[in-house]
Formats: structure tokens, C-alpha cells, sequence
């Protein structure tokens, strides 16, 4: 009697311990999961916001004429040449609604459209925050593209898919002074 007691103890804390590692291990698979995907995030971000900075930070140069086109919080289209070509290009910075991005689990992801001369592109994944002020020479807010001196973007990437009931999100503000608009 006393070796069934025994060998039923040594099962239950057998099995006891099989659950504590599987645990540990479930642990382990959701956290790396969870990091995995803040790192996406935030690659996400840094690919996205450097791709807007480069060209940003060549508005106006070949251009001969007013460099701005036009400009608000969510859109912008100047003049550069951006692929060093020799002849000034139009590109355009355009942000969609909601309703561009039903394919992803996250309701508040947008799509940003970056149109250099007629070639449209996507730009962004998980993007759901993309504004842009500008500033005059005295560093006053103006909408007008004529007193444009520098600009600031703030964005913000969240993930297409949920981690624990909320989207991982990375943020990124800058001020940005194109060298031919000064």
C-alpha cells in the first residue's frame, strides 16, 4: 500500500512538473511573439519616416519655380528632383482613410500614397497618425506654401494585428528645414 501511495505522488508531481514547464514555455512563445512584433513596429516607423525625411529634405532642389505646390496637415506636393536626373519631379505625400487599409485586423490603420510625377506607391504599414505643420521663417504656423520654411511630421505606426487586447505602436515627431527653402 505504501509504494502505490508512493508512486501515486511521484505521478501527480510529475505531471505537475510537465505543466509548470509547459507554462513557462507558453510564457516564453508569448513574449517573444509580443516583442517580435514591437520590433516590426518600430522598423516599420524608422523605414517609413526615413523614406519621407530624404524627400522632404530635398523639396525645391533643380526646382525653378515656387517649390511648394501645395500643402496641409495631411498632404503634401512640391517640387525636387529626387532622382538626381537632371529635371525637377512633382512628388506628392497623400494620406488615405481607413477604408484603404479593411485588409488588417487594426480599425485605425491608413494607407500613405507617395505619387512621384505619375508613378503611385504605398508607403506605409500600420500607419494610423501622419501630420504635418509648417512654419514660416519666424517659426509661426502658416498654411500658405509661399512663407514655408520648415516643417514638422509627426507619425505614429501602430501593428496590423492585436497583442493582448491592444496594437504595439511606435511614435516619431521631427522638425525638418529643407536647405533650398531657406
Amino acid at each position: 500500500m505504501g509504494n502505490l501511495i508512493t508512486i501515486a505522488t511521484s505521478f501527480f508531481l510529475g505531471i505537475l512538473i510537465i505543466f509548470i514547464f509547459l507554462r513557462l514555455n507558453l510564457n516564453i512563445s508569448e513574449d517573444t511573439s509580443e516583442n517580435d512584433i514591437e520590433f516590426l513596429v518600430k522598423s516599420n516607423l524608422l523605414n517609413l519616416s526615413s523614406i519621407i525625411e530624404n524627400d522632404i529634405r530635398k523639396i525645391g532642389y533643380k526646382a525653378s519655380s515656387q517649390p511648394i505646390i501645395s500643402a496641409d496637415s495631411n498632404s503634401i506636393k512640391f517640387i525636387s528632383d529626387i532622382d538626381l536626373n537632371g529635371s525637377p519631379d512633382s512628388i506628392q505625400y497623400i494620406l488615405g482613410d481607413v477604408s484603404g487599409a479593411l485588409h488588417t485586423f487594426n480599425p485605425n490603420d491608413k494607407i500613405l500614397f507617395r505619387v512621384v510625377n505619375t508613378d503611385t506607391f504605398k508607403v506605409s504599414n500600420g500607419l494610423t497618425n501622419f501630420k504635418m505643420t509648417y512654419y514660416d521663417v519666424n517659426n509661426i504656423v502658416t498654411q500658405d506654401p509661399l512663407f514655408i520654411k520648415s516643417l514638422e511630421l509627426e507619425v505614429r505606426v501602430e501593428s496590423e494585428y492585436p497583442v493582448k487586447d491592444y496594437f504595439p505602436f511606435s511614435e516619431r515627431k521631427v522638425l525638418i528645414k529643407p536647405r533650398n527653402l531657406n
